[in-house]
């Protein structure tokens, strides 16, 4: 129990020292989880590299006390190719389940990240703080002796689980305006100034592809959808339809109408209907 106090404390005492921000995100709580999904993927590990299918890489929250949250990363799919060595690589063909899994340690609001020994490995970049403004400097990756700020590109949409969202980019990353969340990647690293701990503590040092995101349990916000002018048509097109009729078959009965009476004119020029002017 004394062991586990001083490693929280110890996260307090780093965290204090690398945040940017005081406050852990607002919807940041036990439970949450955010899913991505790769359709195709080379995974580098140390004794060669893997390819995989329908792979999705998952990190979930399981336990919070309101300064430092535990993790559950994991990433699986079909491994379809095993490579061992450098070139010239062995070749494995064998179609298997793929599976990794870590646990680590981090701290919402910094960002920081931890294993489970307690060893700062990084600043995590699976969220980051939400609602920056357009060239706003932003931390992505924070140590001791190295610090690493990205302008954030702030515009466009992306699509989630939710619907379209509006989007900013950092480097290759992209993130929810409104929760800083991640919503697509063009591949994670887990080496180099930016990498990503969570990758890192897969013991991967690269995963390469576009991970979509597919699922989450948080919620994102308002929907920004690109305007449907498509319906907005069918919705103006169809009463207007119905109104060009009508007035068509109103003109038409009415033009109808009038030739006849002009007609009936033409053919009986006197009134049928003898008066006493007419008898005088």
């Amino acid at each position: 129990m004394a062991a586990v106090v001083t490693l929280f404390g110890s996260f307090a005492y780093i965290n204090c020292c690398l945040a940017d921000s005081l406050f852990a995100p607002t919807w940041f709580k036990e439970g949450i989880y955010a899913e991505y999904k790769f359709e195709d993927i080379e995974v580098l590990v140390s004794d060669g590299s893997i390819k995989a299918q329908n792979a999705i890489f998952r990190w979930e929250c399981t336990n919070y006390n309101g300064s430092t949250a535990k993790l559950n990363i994991t990433l699986s799919g079909t491994q379809t190719e095993r490579f061992y060595g450098d070139f010239p690589a062995k070749i494995v063909n064998d179609v298997v389940p793929l599976f990794m899994s870590a646990q680590v340690y981090v701290d919402p609001a910094s960002r920081a990240v931890y294993c489970v020994n307690g060893t700062h490995i990084g600043t995590t970049h699976l969220w980051l703080p939400a609602n920056p403004a357009d060239g706003e400097n932003i931390t992505i990756w924070n140590m001791p002796a190295n610090k690493v700020t990205l302008p954030a590109r702030v515009g466009g949409t992306t699509t989630t689980p939710q619907g379209f969202q509006k989007t900013f980019i950092v480097g290759r990353l992209y993130h929810d305006l409104d929760t800083g969340l991640m919503t697509l990647t063009r591949g994670i690293t887990g080496f180099s100034d930016v990498k990503e701990p969570a990758i890192d503590a897969l013991k991967i040092d690269l995963l390469a592809g576009t991970g979509n995101f597919a699922a989450t349990n948080i919620d994102l916000g308002p929907k920004d959808e690109p305007f449907n002018w498509q319906a907005l048509f069918a919705f103006i097109a169809l009463p207007s339809a119905f109104a060009i009729t009508f007035i068509g078959v109103y003109w038409k009965r009415r033009k109808t109408k009038s030739n006849r009476n002009r007609i009936h004119q033409l053919a009986c020029p006197y009134p049928t209907k003898l008066t006493v002017d007419h008898l005088s």
